[in-house]
């Protein structure tokens, strides 16, 4: 069965190589947004959200059922990118997909007998203005699906 919180981890991980940005769990990072918690009286901190969104075994063909196969998975998720500027979330953006990108190949790390084969993309989000806030802040959303197997041990 597919550890889902191992797999979270795994990618939270991988957005916390990124020294510059705050990285939350499902939520906004303590650390992220401005940095004195009041708008525009400080530097605002970049921050991506990661939230899983589910998974479900991938269909497999009677062919396949008929054969010895490896169990696969299907997880998704979502990466909620803010900063101060569209450019920077737009920055933020392509930093962040090319950590998931280099997920492709690897093993989860608390669960080394699954492997992410795949990655596919359901949408790169556009970025759109929040005036909520004064100064406004930016903010986009990913969608993306790891295909994950686990190799028989």
């Amino acid at each position: 069965m597919l550890d889902t919180g191992a797999l979270t981890d795994h990618l939270i991980a991988s957005m916390a190589e990124l020294s510059w940005l705050e990285v939350g769990d499902g939520i906004a990072p303590v650390d992220g947004g401005w940095a004195k918690g009041q708008p525009n009286v400080d530097q605002f901190v970049p921050y991506v959200v990661v939230a899983f969104t589910g998974a479900r075994p991938r269909a497999v063909s009677t062919e396949l059922l008929m054969s010895k196969q490896e169990e696969t998975w299907l997880a998704s998720f979502q990466l909620r990118y803010h900063g101060a500027s569209r450019s920077q979330v737009d920055w933020t953006g392509m930093e962040c997909r090319e950590k998931v990108a280099g997920l492709l190949k690897t093993r989860v790390s608390e669960q080394p007998d699954h492997e992410i084969t795949w990655i596919e993309w359901q949408s790169l989000g556009g970025v759109q203005r929040n005036d909520v806030v004064d100064p406004p802040i930016w903010a986009a959303t990913d969608g993306f699906t790891f295909h994950v197997v686990k190799r028989g041990t």
